[in-house]
């Protein structure tokens, strides 16, 4: 065993110094979704050539729903997803486990939102009892986030009716008025927050209240990948993660409009706004792009108290994280 993993590690580190004049290889990264605050590192690691310099041709191609991106990682017609590390517990519980990488945030990175015409008789997440809901899809990550909400207010999840409307419709459900509140992510809501159509009643992008309400981190973006991917093609794990702490360092060091500046406009839309929901974000975001066990831990903890796996059951975390990768890219900085 310690003969393999010496092997592997010198297979990485001579895949990082390939030079960058070989022929680039070509890698496409299926994005859960557009839109989000959860995959900056990805975004800004492409957007400023931090994976071409790795000799990386890679395509971001974003899908309506994380459940579709990792369907495509698990289907084989892409070997790498930016999805929500809880897609890889789905998959786990169904015999199918994915492998993150690198992790790119540490917060749930949702809020609650309730509309205004609410806002004296809904001020906890217990007044949200009897209410409605929207949430992208019943199961879905932002219907696991609230069920832990609620049963962290003593109240049971279907005190709370869960109203799926997909992403795109979220919004307009609070506004039109088909549901009292709604799981908000991202830009989503920005809007209606800034008008006054809605407030915020928790904030779970928060690094400080996320930690209050979990104990510990949470692993929410992350890279994966299949396990086998991890062992076929090593040095493409290691670019990816080279450029991931790259991008993550450049992130550190710039203010909020800045990296809002060096991303595409067709992701951003409004550069305002955008970094306006950066700075409220960024604390959540992993700096270093190393997967914190205590992180994937809180996950499993979640799943737990929501129900969608029994108190009883195992679950090996070590089958569903790496973290040689991005500690390999870490020790060249020394």
């Amino acid at each position: 065993m310690r003969i393999r993993v010496l092997f592997l590690s010198l297979v990485l580190v001579l895949a990082l110094e390939i030079p960058t004049a070989r022929a680039a290889d070509r890698v496409t990264v299926a994005v859960g979704s557009q839109g989000t605050m959860d995959y900056v590192q990805l975004e800004i690691a492409h957007a400023l050539g931090y994976f071409a310099e790795q000799g990386l041709d890679v395509d971001l191609k974003y899908f309506a729903s994380g459940t579709m991106a990792a369907t495509a990682l698990l289907s084989g017609t892409v070997d790498f997803s930016a999805n929500s590390f809880d897609q890889a517990m789905k998959t786990m519980l169904k015999g199918k486990p994915l492998t993150a990488i690198a992790a790119f945030t540490e917060v749930p990175g949702v809020r609650i939102l309730v509309a205004s015409a609410h806002r004296d008789a809904v001020r906890q997440p217990a007044d949200l009892k009897g209410r409605s809901v929207a949430v992208t899809g019943l199961g879905a990550y932002s219907h696991l986030i609230l069920s832990h909400v609620l049963v962290s207010s003593g109240l049971r999840p279907d005190d709370v009716e869960a109203i799926p409307v997909g992403a795109e419709a979220l919004a307009a459900a609070l506004e039109n008025g088909r549901v009292d509140a709604m799981m908000a992510a991202g830009l989503l809501g920005a809007k209606l927050v800034e008008s006054g159509r809605a407030y915020v009643l928790l904030d779970l992008q928060s690094r400080v209240a996320a930690e209050r309400l979990f104990g510990a981190p949470y692993l929410k973006g992350s890279l994966m990948t299949r396990p086998g991917v991890c062992a076929e093609r090593p040095e493409v794990c290691a670019r990816l993660a080279r450029g991931i702490v790259k991008a993550a360092r450049w992130i550190e060091r710039r203010a909020s409009a800045d990296i809002a500046a060096a991303l595409p406009a067709t992701l951003v839309q409004d550069r305002r706004l955008y970094a306006a929901a950066l700075d409220e974000n960024r604390g959540g975001f992993s700096r270093t792009g190393r997967i914190d066990p205590r992180a994937v831990d809180t996950v499993v903890a979640t799943y737990r108290t929501s129900g969608a796996i029994s108190a009883s059951q195992a679950v090996d975390t070590t089958v569903l994280y790496d973290n040689r990768f991005v500690d390999l890219a870490l020790a060249e900085e020394r």
